[in-house]
Order: structure tokens, then sequence, then C-alpha cells
């Protein structure tokens, strides 16, 4: 399994039809954690928004996202419209970097925005369309736009596909947009889009060179590149750290549909030269040869123009024209001095241009594509809502690509096979720190425990001295390194043994569950390594000590109770993991962690809820840890009279969006609230889900979703876009 070539459709999940949950599966199997079903089930929920495409109907109308994500595929290719209008400011980056994208329309000669802002801004000085609305599924976000007796339906698509590696890898996202008339009456209309070359450089002051590719592509595409003079793979690391090597990509068919013959223009020119031109009514400038120069110079932009003509007609169908937007990063991670591809790169043939390939492979595959999304999002969204309610349905669709999207799939040739890397994202820009997987975690095993699996293994070969840099400590590494190369000595490591042993001996035990298979931890040799790591906390129960964990926010915890949790948790999770090969060693490690829970239950005993610190009389935090035991079935270890007590504590601490983390601050962890919430009741995961729904549709701070804010005010208290945001998929688990 662990070398399988071919691990690109993940065994276990929805090949071609995603479908709803019914209710009768998610009340079944008491005690395990519950997964994202396949198949086909009647009355999907799917609206027809006239287009005939389906339309998750679930998610709730005037939602207003903290942030809206637009392109989003990968941590550097994460692109987002922070506040309510696409025209009030360009597209930003995850970290605020301006990722200019300017759209236009021109209705009966009257030229409209309907992205990108005016003057002021940067943009143009044309009235912007009235946004309509915009509605955030899984995969796509929607807007509709209207003006001049148009309406401009514009749709964003990032294929993230869990069930498909190499279609999740690939570094395309669709840009559709289609006319009708809203008078009717008919129309003559123009269409432009640009971006600037900002979505390749990581700073403006960077030289950039541009070229038109259309002749590589083939007669049926148009395509456009651009990208830094230098190419320096690998040549900047850390966190709000954008990519400088690589080439950014806009292409369109030259057919109706994509380009519509005759009427498709493109160029690559100085923005307010191409801008100004369309504005104008005029020809587009010839191709701008003046390069190298700095992105900033000028600010030289990739442009698309399409004339629809009178096509727009009274009663008649929409129009529809579409661009692809593309990213080769040429190359993706490296590992310990290993350079790893994206997995996409590997279905190209020999001889033949990589990223030219994939353009014309994501032109053929779009309508599939599209179509396939359009189910995926009205199954998630319809199987939230089913579940949970549509507020819940409306978060988890946001929540869905920020997950994913802070996640690369690359091919590890040394090892033949696919592995996945996570970004700790705005907190520190780490490669797959392991107490930011484990709170993401949710998402992945719901969808499919096989991209935990792929997730861990880099994880498990560092640990277990596989690299160049031996590890060699007796519990779990923090992380691999600095975004995107993995380096990290083990004297450079954050320690936390206890939080990060416990937290892989969880997951590895859930995706142990969830795909009903071990062989992969006997392939590559594991299973001593966690053994050691069971040893290790077998020793350090029930007092984790002064060790740190991760709600270090208000400095160290000392004799953390929740902390002590997820050891006791952890040391069970392997006595389950162990049950099959070994009953006498499995027993002999569930017998240590029930005592420690007894343990547990003494010393952080405060009467009316658990402590904080063993040692801290009035004190107290969430025992989100807790959640594990449920979702992996672990019977008689920490009694049902402990989640009571603390769910009936947790009602007291109640603020008005949302329950504190602990008691020394108002803030609260987003990821954290969904897993107290599916480990309470129904109502608990009711209150504690109406006030995350509360924070993300007021909160000031239009930022993508946050994980740490305050519940009294709603206001940030820091890190976005973070994959932990995962966390909330925790209610279907259950």
């Amino acid at each position: 399994m662990m070398g399988a070539p071919g691990e690109t459709r993940l065994r276990g999940t929805g090949a071609l039809v995603l479908i709803l949950l019914t209710m009768s599966v998610m009340a079944a199997g008491v005690g395990a954690f519950h997964r994202f079903d396949d198949g086909e089930v009647s009355g999907t929920s799917g609206l027809r928004d006239g287009s005939g495409r389906a339309h998750p109907d679930h998610l709730v109308d005037g939602f207003r996202p903290p942030a809206v994500p637009l392109v989003v595929m990968d941590p550097y290719q994460s692109i987002w419209l922070m506040g309510d209008q696409l025209t009030e400011d360009f597209a930003r980056h995850w970290s605020g970097a301006v990722m200019a994208l300017m759209g236009m329309i021109r209705v009966d000669g009257v030229p409209y925005r309907w992205m990108g802002p005016d003057a002021s801004k940067g943009g143009v000085d044309v009235p912007a369309m009235q946004q309509l609305s915009v509605r955030v599924a899984p995969t796509q976000t929607h807007f509709t736009f209207a003006a001049g007796g148009v309406q401009l339906k514009v749709r964003f698509t990032s294929p993230l596909l869990f069930d498909d590696l190499s279609i999740w890898s690939q570094p395309s996202t669709f840009l559709n947009l289609e006319a009708s008339s809203a008078d009717g009456r008919a129309h003559r209309v123009q269409l432009y889009y640009d971006s600037t070359a900002e979505v390749a450089v990581a700073e403006p002051l960077e030289p950039v060179v541009w070229a038109d590719v259309s002749e590589a592509a083939g007669p049926e595409l148009v395509a456009m590149r651009v990208g830094t003079e230098a190419q320096k793979v690998f040549g900047r690391k850390g966190d709000a750290v954008k990519i400088n090597w690589g080439f950014a990509y806009v292409s369109t068919a030259r057919a109706p549909g994509g380009g519509g013959g005759g009427g498709l223009n493109h160029t690559a020119a100085e923005a307010k030269a191409a801008r100004g031109a369309f504005v104008g009514n005029t020809a587009m400038p010839p191709f701008d040869r003046d390069m190298p120069r700095p992105c900033a110079d000028r600010w030289p932009v990739l442009a698309l123009t399409w004339d629809l003509g009178e096509e727009v007609a009274a009663h008649g169908a929409p129009v529809t024209r579409s661009l692809v937007y593309s990213y080769d990063d040429v190359g993706a991670m490296e590992f310990f001095g290993e350079p790893q591809a994206a997995l996409w790169r590997r279905s190209t043939r020999a001889g033949d241009d990589a990223a030219i390939a994939m353009l014309r492979r994501s032109h053929a595959r779009q309508p599939e594509l599209e179509a396939r999304c359009d189910r995926l999002d009205a199954a998630i969204v319809g199987a939230a809502a089913a579940h949970r309610g549509d507020k819940y349905a409306t978060l988890t669709a946001l929540a869905y690509r920020q997950c994913f999207g802070a996640m690369k799939v690359v091919w590890d040739a040394r090892r033949n096979r696919t592995v996945l890397y996570m970004k700790e994202i705005s907190s520190d820009g780490d490669v797959s720190t392991v107490d930011v997987v484990f709170p993401a975690s949710p998402q992945l095993l719901f969808f499919s425990p096989a991209t935990l699996r792929l997730t861990l293994l880099p994880v498990l070969e560092y640990a277990n001295n596989r690299t160049d840099v031996p590890y060699g400590l007796p519990w779990a590494p923090h992380h691999l390194g600095e975004w995107p190369v993995c380096d990290e000595r083990p004297d450079q490591q954050e320690q936390m043994p206890m939080e990060e042993t416990g937290n892989m001996l969880m997951m590895i035990a859930a995706v142990v569950q969830g795909e009903g298979d071990d062989s992969w931890l006997a392939e590559g040799d594991f299973w001593p390594l966690l053994s050691s790591w069971a040893e290790y906390l077998a020793a350090s129960l029930p007092d984790p000590g002064d060790q740190l964990c991760t709600d270090d926010f208000e400095g160290k915890s000392p004799h953390n109770a929740n902390l002590a949790v997820k050891g006791v948790v952890g040391l069970a999770a392997y006595a389950s993991l162990i049950q099959q090969r070994n009953a006498t060693a499995s027993d002999h490690y569930m017998r240590l962690a029930r005592g420690f829970a007894g343990d547990w239950q003494r010393l952080a005993n405060d009467s009316s809820h658990y402590r904080m610190q063993y040692n801290l009389p009035d004190s107290w935090s969430l025992k989100y840890n807790l959640l594990f035991q449920r979702l992996l079935d672990l019977p008689e270890l920490f009694p049902q009279a402990v989640f009571d007590t603390e769910e009936t504590f947790y009602q007291t601490k109640m603020n008005t969006f949302g329950v504190p983390l602990d008691n020394r601050a108002a803030f609260t962890k987003t990821d954290w609230s969904a897993f107290i919430a599916a480990m309470g009741s129904a109502e608990q995961f009711q209150a504690i889900f109406d006030a995350i729904y509360k924070f993300a549709d007021e909160t000031p701070d239009r930022v993508p979703f946050t994980d740490w804010y305050e519940t009294d005010t709603g206001r940030l208290k820091g890190f976005r876009a973070r994959p932990v945001i995962g966390g909330l998929f925790a209610g279907m688990l259950v």
C-alpha cells in the first residue's frame, strides 16, 4: 500500500458520484466515527440556478463570510476577497498581500467593473456592477451581478477533490462568466479579465518575464504565462511568504464557451494600457516586449477580452465564457534534501512540456470536473445540513477549501508514493506541524482517512530516523521544517513531548480504524517507533509536569489537565491499535490508561468542573482532547460523568461569540470549540455553533476564517487561513 504508484484515487472514497449521508447512516455506529459516504441517494440536495448547474440549497442566504475564497489551491496560490464586494478592493493572498485580479464588462458600450476596485485603490474609474449575491460552497464560490439590463454570474471553481489526489494536486482554478438579459431586451456585451504578475512574485520589485505560449498549447487554446526572471526554486521559505518561482498561466479556449472564435483577444501589457483600452472601447495594446522589468514597473498584466456581440439575446440562453488560472510551481516541496514535485506532473508523457500538458488536460476535463464539484458541493452541504443544520453546513462549506487549500499533494519519487504536507499558515509557517494536523484531522478523517495517513507518513519517516537528519528523540516531532523545506534538526524543534506523541497515536489509531487496515505500519517498520512512544507516555503520566502544550498563548501551563487527557487517550489509542497483534500488551496499556484516567479525575477535580492545572484551584479550560475517546470508541476510560460535568460548566461561561479557551482570557479557538461541541449534547453543539456562526457573520476583521478570536467582542486575536479550521468537521464524525 505505501508504495502503490497508483494511489491517486483513494480507496474507500467516492469515485464519480458523491452522495448525502442519510440520517439512518448518521445514527448508526454509536461510539465510532462516521465517514462521508458514497453511492447514490434519491433526493440529493441541489437546486438549479438557471444555468442547469447543481447548486447547494442549504447555504444560509445573506451569510457574510469574513473572507471569500476565490483561487485557493495551495498555500501559495491562496487568493481571497477580504471584504463584502468583489469590486471594493483587489483580491489578496491570505497574508494580505495584493494579488490583483481585474474584471470588467461592457454593456451596450458602457463599461462596468465586476472584479477589482476603482482608481482610488489602483483600479479603474468605471462604475461597479451591483453585486446581488455571493455564496461559498465547498469547492466553488458563486457571485451574481447586474448592470445595464444584463445579469452576470461569476463562478470560481478550485477542484480540490479529496478522492482524486491527481486532480487535487493540479493547480488550476476555473473562472466562468455567464451573461444573460435581465430586462427582456437584447444587449451587446464584451468581457474583460486580467491578472498582474503579483501572483508570481514574493515582492513587487522583483523582475518578471512573460510569454505567449499559445502556439505550444495548440490550436484550441490561447495561453500566456508570467514568472520571475530569477526562478530560484525553494529560494525563500517562511510563513507570510509568497512564491517567486514557477509560472502563473492564464488560458482560454478559442471555441465558443471559452473564447468565441473571432471575439477573443489576448495580450500582455501594462495594466493602465490594457484596462484603458477596454474602457475606451479601443483596440487592445500590442504584446509588451519590454522585459524583464519589476512587477511594479507599469504593472504588466495577462489580459483577455471576449466580444459576445449580439449573443446576449432578449430571451435566449445565457452566454458563457471561461478561463483557467493555473500555476506551475516546478518544485513543490523539499524533503531533507530531496526535491519533490507536485503529483500532477507524473501525468506528463515523456518529452511533453508538463505545464502545457496540464493546461490541455484542465481544459479538456473542465466540464467533467465542474460537474463533479457541483455534485460534491451539493452532497457535502446537504449532509452537513441534514446532520447539524444550515448554519453548520454554511460554516463547513467555508472551511473545506481553507483546510485542503493549505496542503500540498506531491510525489515522493525515492519511496515511490504519494504524500501530503500541511502548512502551519499564519502562526509559524512550519511544515506538517503535528499540533496543526491534529485539529485539522476531522476534515481529513471524515472525507478520507487515507489523506491523513499520507500526511502522517513524512512525519513518521523523520521520527523513525529515515532522513539525512536523524531525529533520535523518544517522543514525536513537532514539525518537519519551514515551508516548503523540510530540514529541521531535533535541537531546533519546539518540544511538545506529550502533546505531539498523543496527537500522533490518536491520529494513527483513527486512520487504522477508518481504513480498516494497519498493514502500512508494518510495511514502514513503524511499530517499534509507536511502541517507544507508548512507553514514553506511560512513563510521563499522570502529570505532564512543566511541558509545553499547543495552547501556550498565555505562556506555559504546568501540570496541564487537558494535556494529561491527551496523554491518557493517546496511550489508550495505542492499546487499541495493537489489540489484534498482541492482546496481552494491549490489555497492559489499556489498564495503565484507565488507571491514569482515574488519577486524573482525582487530581483535576474542582467540584463543579475539572481544573486547567492540577495545582491551580478555580482554574478551568476546554477539555477538547476528550473528543478522541469518543471517536475511537475507547470504553471505560473517562466516564460519561466527566463529559457531563464539563458540558454543564461550559454553559456558564458562554459569551456572545463562544466559550473562552480557559480562565486566563476571553479568547477562544474555533477548532477546539468545534471539538467540545461535537463531544457534547445536541444542545451544546447548537449553542456553540450558533456563536461561531455569529462570529463569522459579524466580525469586523476581514481575513480568512480565523481560529483565534475574542468571545466577548468578536475581534480577531490572531491567525488566519489556518488548516485547523477543518476541525469544524468534528461535528460530522459523531
